[in-house]
């Protein structure tokens, strides 16, 4: 049974998902502040969280690198191909790549 939660005038709603669903901090507070259907769970979530994530770097003419980081801290194993293949392709398309993502490109390339 969840418990009501409790929030600062003018902070934003926590998610409206079951904190049985995912990892929790605490009985009381869901950490994930997305607003996920009901029943999702955190495999699920953390795999759509990283898709939109990548579309987005996808339409980036010139990605950050503290973007790529987030990336790269959460991308599952499953989704690590695509990324390598986006990063390839903007370095392909790009007359003058930056070297901070050749460098990041080599990187991943060797892992």
């Amino acid at each position: 049974m969840a418990v009501p939660q409790q929030r600062r005038r003018g902070a934003p709603a926590l998610s409206s998902c079951d904190p049985a669903d995912h990892a929790y901090a605490s009985r009381t507070q869901c950490t994930l502040r997305v607003n996920c259907p009901r029943g999702a769970r955190p495999q699920e979530a953390k795999l759509d969280a990283a898709q939109a994530l990548l579309d987005k770097l996808r339409g980036d003419a010139q990605p950050s690198n503290t973007q790529m980081d987030l990336i790269e801290g959460m991308l599952p194993r499953e989704l690590f191909p695509q990324y390598l293949a986006i990063l390839t392709e903007k370095v392909e398309n790009d007359p003058y790549p930056s070297t901070a993502l050749l460098e990041r490109l080599e990187r991943l390339s060797k892992s």
